[in-house]
């Protein structure tokens, strides 16, 4: 029955996601990091950073431009980068140790 409804979809159907220009425009180091992290974009008209912890609390939220930002995160674990711009959004995992 699963079966039926899903061969009526072709793989070509499916959305495709091109990550190689997104990939190049955004660095995030160090990575594992002890504290200091640098996020820098390269051509970022408006975007907006927010950081989330493990559980999904927001720790950190500004616009920034091409100029980059440079956070401070004092606790120790697993956080999640997630910048939007230009109708893109890039998530990445950084670890503070």
């Amino acid at each position: 029955e699963i079966w039926r409804f899903f061969s009526q979809y072709s793989l070509d159907q499916l959305a495709n996601v091109d990550e190689t220009p997104k990939k190049e425009s955004v660095k995030i180091y160090p990575n594992p990091s002890e504290g200091r992290v640098n996020v820098l974009l390269s051509n970022a008209n408006n975007a907006t950073l927010t950081v989330v912890d493990a559980i999904g609390r927001k720790v950190y939220s500004s616009s920034i431009n091409n100029d980059g930002v440079s956070l401070e995160l004092t606790k120790n674990g697993v956080y999640f980068f997630h910048i939007e711009s230009n109708g893109d959004l890039i998530i990445r995992k950084v670890i503070i140790k």
